[in-house]
C-alpha cells in the first residue's frame, strides 16, 4: 500500500531549502569522510592549498581555469589536470546531491574544457606476458588463468570483462560481445 504523497510541501521544501556554508577544503574533508576509498582530498592538495579557505559555492569557472593554465605552463601532463579538474567535479556533484549547495548551483567545472590528452602506450616484451601467465597458471585457479589470459589476448578492461553475461559469449566465432566500452568501440 502506498503512503500519502503531498507534493505541494515537497516543492516548498525545496524553495526553503539552505545551503551549507562550506569552505572547498571543508567539502573536499566531507566528502573523503563520506567516501573513505575515493580520498579526492589527496587528489585535490593543490587545488585545496589554493582555494581551499574560499567558500566553496563562490569559486568561479574562470578561477579553475586559470588555475588548470598554471598548471599546464608549470609542466603538468593533460591527464593529470583533466583528472583533478573531474575529482573537483565529483565533488560539486556530490554535494549538490546531499543537498549541500545553494538552489540553481552548477559547478564551476561544467564549462571547463578538457585537455587533449596523449595516447597512452604501454609495450610489454613477450617474456613479460609469458611470465604473467605462467604466474596466473601457476595460482591454481583454472578461471583465474583464463581471465588473465583474456585480459592479455584481448586488451579488454577489468570491468568489460567482469560485466560479460554468457549471452555475450559466441565460444563457436570465438568471440565476446562487449555492449558498450569506456572508448566506445
Amino acid at each position: 500500500m502506498k503512503s500519502s504523497l503531498n507534493l505541494s510541501a515537497a516543492i516548498k521544501a525545496a524553495a526553503t531549502h539552505e545551503p551549507v556554508i562550506l569552505s572547498l577544503a571543508e567539502l573536499a574533508s566531507a566528502f573523503d569522510n563520506a567516501n573513505p576509498t575515493a580520498a579526492i582530498g589527496a587528489r585535490l592538495k593543490k587545488w585545496l592549498d589554493a582555494f581551499g579557505p574560499l567558500s566553496a559555492w563562490s569559486i568561479t569557472t574562470e578561477q579553475i581555469h586559470a588555475a588548470a593554465e598554471a598548471m599546464i605552463n608549470a609542466g603538468y601532463k593533460a591527464s593529470t589536470v583533466n583528472r583533478d579538474v573531474s575529482a573537483l567535479g565529483s565533488l560539486y556533484k556530490w554535494a549538490r546531491h546531499k543537498r549541500y549547495t545553494p538552489r540553481g548551483f552548477l559547478s564551476p567545472t561544467v564549462a571547463i574544457v578538457r585537455y587533449p590528452e596523449a595516447i597512452r602506450h604501454v609495450e610489454v616484451t613477450a617474456a613479460e606476458l609469458d611470465a604473467l601467465r605462467l604466474a596466473a597458471k601457476l595460482d591454481g585457479d583454472r578461471r583465474f588463468q583464463v581471465y588473465v589470459n583474456l585480459l592479455i589476448d584481448t586488451g579488454a578492461r577489468t570491468g568489460e570483462l567482469l560485466d560479460r553475461r554468457w549471452s555475450d559469449i559466441d565460444l563457436d566465432r570465438r568471440r565476446i560481445l562487449l555492449r558498450t566500452s569506456k572508448t566506445g568501440k
